[in-house]
């Protein structure tokens, strides 16, 4: 039976360091700001645009805004808009949602990041949260940045 055991147990001791590993690696990810366009959702002569935001920063966010650029079927510029998160606390979700008059959803080839319009952290310190942005799309429309 002690035969069995020190194998077993050296098999648990190595899973067990594996995982250790891990959670280690996740614990020290970089840090991270990710935008992600969830769905798109055609209203009346409107099309909402909801996007989850993941503030993975070293700090909470007073303030989060973007230019963005939508541009249509044909690459042309539809238009030009600021999306305004607001606030995102550090290490929580907000879900927003912007709409787009004038627009069908099924006329957006892509929108582009055009740029971080603002980035505060707290007592109103401009971050730099251009390097720190990861972009991920759920809808067909690309998401460029």
């Amino acid at each position: 039976m002690n035969a069995l055991i020190h194998p077993l147990a050296s098999r648990l001791f190595a899973v067990a360091l594996t995982l250790s590993g891990t959670a280690f690696a996740q614990d020290n990810a970089e840090p991270s700001l990710l935008l992600e366009l969830n769905a798109l959702q055609p209203t009346d002569q409107t099309c909402r645009l909801i996007f989850v935001v993941q503030n993975g920063l070293s700090d909470g966010l007073e303030q989060l805004s973007f230019e963005a650029v939508v541009f249509n079927q044909d690459d042309i510029v539809e238009r030009l808009t600021l999306l305004d998160f607001e606030a995102i606390p550090i290490g929580r979700m907000r879900v927003r949602q912007f709409d787009l008059p004038d627009l069908s959803c099924d006329t957006i080839k892509r929108i582009l990041i055009n740029g971080t319009n603002s980035c505060e952290g707290q007592a109103g310190v401009s971050l730099a949260c251009d390097d720190q942005l990861k972009l991920n799309t759920r809808t067909p429309v690309e998401l460029a940045g």
